[in-house]
């Protein structure tokens, strides 16, 4: 990919992030593709999925772009964000690099192998149920130059998923990075209708698909755009521990 047309898509990702906390806006609804990966299945109760768990990989499509600047509405699906490009295409051979959409490289503007665009610094998840409520909560924290020049209060996210009675539910609010103040940021912001659900791989990861309805982005800074964002999370779990995780950054972030 040439350097100049990298730029102008890196100015995209302040949308395109996990559970981005972005402003929020007025939901919409839209169509989204379905990754593949061999033995998924529908998790229940009698397996043994609560517990803390490591994040390995994260990754986001952008669907369903609706604004009035048209030019940037077209390329908002021009870039799928990912820590590791290369399973992204093993997830989504259909999406990933197809006629300029989605587009994921594993190298850099001067050639050099990367693992994905963003680098997981922290990637973090506890699942609890209580009352007969399945209970999540997530922590990313994103480090790379993309991220510190274009999507700086990205670069932490603190995600609260609506508690649900079964493996899949709607709704999640989240927190970012305030720079001023190098912490998180004071107030959540809420994405009532945005669905998400848990299944189980065969080495026994747990994968998250949600899809964040009706985020807001002041897009290259020409213009609101709104999109849904759909996230794929796969995780490991650490142990057995269901201790609520804190709301802060746990590694600094360098300093440019």
């Amino acid at each position: 990919m040439k350097k100049s047309l990298f730029i102008i898509l890196s100015c995209m990702l302040a949308a395109f992030i996990i559970t981005g906390c972005s402003e929020d806006s007025d939901n919409n609804s839209g169509n989204s593709s379905t990754g593949t990966e061999g033995g998924n299945t529908t998790l229940d109760y009698s397996k043994e999925l609560t517990g803390t768990y490591e994040i390995t990989f994260f990754g986001t499509q952008v669907t369903n772009a609706k604004g009035n600047n048209e030019t940037i509405v077209g390329m908002a699906d021009l870039m799928y964000i990912s820590n590791d490009c290369a399973k992204a295409k093993e997830l989504y051979p259909d999406i990933i690099d197809i006629n300029m959409k989605n587009q994921c490289p594993t190298e850099d503007n001067d050639g050099n192998p990367q693992k994905g665009i963003a680098e997981l610094l922290d990637g973090i998840a506890v699942v609890s149920i209580e009352n007969n409520k399945l209970k999540m909560s997530s922590r990313v924290q994103l480090a790379g130059q993309i991220m510190d020049t274009f999507a700086p209060a990205d670069k932490y996210q603190f995600t609260e998923y609506y508690e649900t009675t079964g493996l899949s539910g709607k709704g999640v609010k989240g927190w970012n990075y305030d720079a001023d103040n190098n912490k998180p940021s004071a107030q959540p912001l809420d994405f009532p209708n945005s669905p998400y659900s848990l299944s189980v791989l065969d080495d026994g990861s747990v994968r998250i698909d949600l899809t964040l309805v009706g985020k807001s982005v002041n897009a290259m800074r020409m213009g609101i755009i709104t999109v849904d964002a759909k996230t794929t999370v796969i995780m490991q779990k650490k142990n057995d521990s269901t201790t609520p995780l804190e709301n802060a950054i746990q590694k600094p972030f360098s300093v440019n």
